[in-house]
């Protein structure tokens, strides 16, 4: 039986078709992105590490999980339009809703595994109090997806008589500590290098300026990734934002947690690539300097 569209339904499925465009522009970007960011891993001069291969299986899998959200989008998008006549299928919008709510929400977990492993990379030798709060950080980002998702996919199971309201703060709450946490340690790891440079020749220091860009430039990303995720906080705790804003925010997050990995492996890839072609006549000299340059391949 179909339905007598409403205004406010129309309206809402206006707001989605927005959304869904803005949401189709960035996976566009993410992709491109997403293949660069892998063929400057894979295609790079040196042999594959341990943690090359751990970005390329990450960069991979979130590709895929934001390929199924993008295209589950486009679904529900679709299944919104059909309800106005018969031909709407329930129960095939419902599962691809989990599908949608569980693969994007494994792609903010996956973004949090590359931003502590990036800071775990950077700090060499790593003290014991570094090493607990990262893992402790992993742990908490786990945890608080996969609460999440148990939570959401029961909400949707059991419509408007199950409300997690509430409970929906304490992922994008957890993403965020752990964000913050693992800015701060690439954060302070950069300033000691900038102070240590003081006491290099003038030479060396030039030699590491790429390296200092590249810290500075993943502190700074991580710091309005961090800013982002403030706004989901403030807007889930005080409700902030008016529902079209808050609809928009939550259809276009998805795809700036996916584009933010690749994007610091391309930063580094770039960078690395201008250091190489700029110190090539003593790689040697150059590598030694400091073990952070490690986490560059």
């Amino acid at each position: 039986m179909a339905k007598a569209p409403t205004p406010s339904n129309i309206y809402f499925v206006e707001v989605e078709s927005i959304a869904s465009s803005v949401g189709g522009v960035l996976y566009g970007m993410y992709s491109v992105m997403a293949v660069l960011a892998l063929a400057s891993l894979v295609f790079q001069r040196s042999k594959a590490s341990r943690g090359t291969i751990f970005l390329i299986a990450v960069i991979t899998t979130m590709l895929l999980f934001e390929t199924l959200n993008t295209i589950a989008s486009t679904f529900l998008m679709a299944s919104d339009i059909r309800s106005f006549s018969a031909s709407s299928y329930p129960k095939a919008t419902t599962a691809v809703i989990i599908v949608d709510l569980v693969v994007s929400k494994l792609n903010f977990f996956l973004n949090d595994l590359v931003i502590v492993w990036r800071a775990w990379s950077i700090v060499e030798p790593r003290p014991r109090w570094v090493q607990a709060v990262l893992v402790f950080c992993v742990f908490l980002s786990f945890g608080a997806v996969l609460v999440d998702i148990i939570l959401a996919t029961d909400s949707t199971l059991a419509g408007p008589n199950l409300n997690y309201t509430t409970a929906r703060v304490v992922m994008p709450l957890s993403l965020l500590v752990t964000n913050i946490v693992a800015t701060a340690i690439i954060g302070l790891r950069t300033w000691n290098f900038c102070t240590a440079l003081k006491y290099i020749g003038e030479d060396a220091g030039g030699r590491v300026r790429h390296l200092t860009e590249v810290l500075m430039l993943l502190v700074e990303t991580g710091c309005i990734y961090s800013l982002i995720l403030i706004l989901v906080v403030l807007d889930i705790t005080l409700d902030a934002f008016s529902t079209e804003a808050r609809y928009m925010l939550t259809s276009i997050i998805p795809h700036v947690t996916c584009i933010y990995p690749c994007l610091m492996v391309l930063i580094i890839m770039f960078k690395k690539r201008s250091y190489d072609a700029k110190y090539q006549e003593h790689p040697t000299a150059v590598w030694s300097i400091s073990p952070q340059m490690s986490f560059m391949t």
